[in-house]
């Protein structure tokens, strides 16, 4: 049997104006035509269908039509989709019995019965167990303790996922073991690298289980939450990543999905590479060799690229400013658009520098004054009272919180 695992789609995702649908309409075809290719038998996605909990009546309708087109392939191809921290569990759930008929198989919140978790799935006579679980929010794994600090929630938070897990391999081991087994999660895994684009998982990316929770029953654990494409622990457990690149961080990503093939042993996995739609590209240095640089990039793929700005500049300049302001404006329906740019002075950055001295000791300085120093490196927020005003808010509610413990 063959299996395709992918994950993170982030339907309706936006940067800065820029819309991504003919970015996922590309992949939804190029995954179509790798399903009936490679004669897939199962497609799994791991969560994060949507970028938004309420997505819009384009996302919708994207989603839905992916799922009529994975009807009409030949051979049949049966799914199992979860949902993400990004995604409403009801919205998903809310079709679930008219799909099933479909052989199309969606688990949106968390089930009361720990069977309605699974999903036998035979195709002539070879067979799979799927363990289809969403992202486990706080009331899916723990109840609140009167008094309990931040560090006990993080630590119920990690024993609660842990327990979940065993719950699971426990009912697999009870009435499919024998069976290839495949287990689904939507989490935080420690030791990963992440990228921008990640929203932090429950209390924070300190509440991240280690790989070891999935316990030794599955035979490949099939994760979504992290967007770059990677292995935690052994080969048996990955992340697929998005297929696409949702930040400038993830710009030098190859992104895959992952090829099953079931062996007597488990399960044999390879990496299938997407193609690149469009490209995320940084350039650097002063504003004259940047616009040079941007001269001298040619796009070539299907989708125009987008451009990420650093300009580093010896001091001040208002003309600089108001030129990459100027930049955006006349490239946003270019080939090459830029939608970030980073403006830095040298000088100011020495001065926020010497501010501090290069023999002070960081337990000694106050917070602000650090923050100052850091913000003083970026044009948008050198002098930006709301900026510090914000910071001076969190700031006072970490203090407050951390007496409280």
């Amino acid at each position: 049997m063959r299996i395709l695992h992918t994950a993170d789609w982030h339907l309706g995702k936006t940067i800065k104006g820029v819309d991504f649908q003919a970015d996922m309409e590309l992949f939804f075809t190029w995954l179509l035509d790798t399903i009936r290719e490679q004669s897939i038998d199962v497609l799994l996605v791991s969560g994060d269908v949507f970028d938004l909990a309420n997505p819009s009546q384009q996302s919708l309708n994207a989603y839905y039509n992916f799922l009529l087109r994975l009807l009409q392939t030949r051979p049949a191809c049966s799914a199992v989709i979860t949902a993400g921290n990004h995604d409403a569990p009801g919205l998903l759930d809310a079709p679930g019995g008219i799909l099933r008929l479909q052989d199309l198989h969606v688990v949106g919140a968390v089930r009361d019965h720990v069977a309605d978790h699974f999903v036998a799935i035979r195709k002539g006579t070879e067979a799979v167990v799927v363990a289809a679980v969403p992202f486990l929010r706080d009331k899916d794994i723990r109840s609140a303790l009167p008094g309990e600090g931040y560090q006990d929630k993080i630590e119920q938070t990690r024993i609660g996922i842990a327990r979940f897990f065993q719950r699971i391999n426990a009912h697999y081991t009870e009435h499919f073991a024998g069976v290839p087994y495949i287990l689904m999660g939507h989490l935080f895994a420690q030791g990963v690298q992440v990228s921008e684009s990640e929203r932090e998982v429950q209390v924070g990316n300190l509440a991240g289980v280690e790989a070891g929770i999935f316990g030794d029953e599955p035979h490949y654990v099939a994760l979504g939450h992290i967007h770059k494409p990677q292995y935690v622990g052994s080969y048996k457990v990955r992340y697929a990543g998005s297929p696409i690149p949702l930040s400038f961080s993830e710009r030098n990503d190859r992104k895959t999905v992952v090829l099953l093939e079931t062996r007597e042993e488990g399960f044999f996995t390879r990496l299938l590479e997407v193609p690149v739609f469009r490209r995320f590209v940084r350039f650097e240095g002063t504003l004259a060799s940047v616009k040079q640089q941007m001269a001298d990039h040619a796009p070539e793929h299907p989708l125009g690229d987008l451009a990420e700005l650093v300009v580093t500049e010896p001091e001040r300049q208002v003309g600089v400013i108001d030129a990459l302001q100027q930049l955006e404006l006349d490239t946003r329906d270019k080939r090459l658009r830029v939608i970030h740019t980073d403006l830095r002075f040298q000088q100011e950055a020495r001065a926020a520098a010497d501010l501090i001295g290069p023999d002070a000791q960081v337990e000694d300085l106050d917070p602000v004054d650090i923050f100052r120093m850091i913000a003083a490196q970026h044009a948008d927020m050198a002098d930006n009272q709301d900026i510090l005003l914000a910071f001076k808010e969190v700031y006072a509610a970490v203090l407050s919180e951390l007496k409280a413990e």
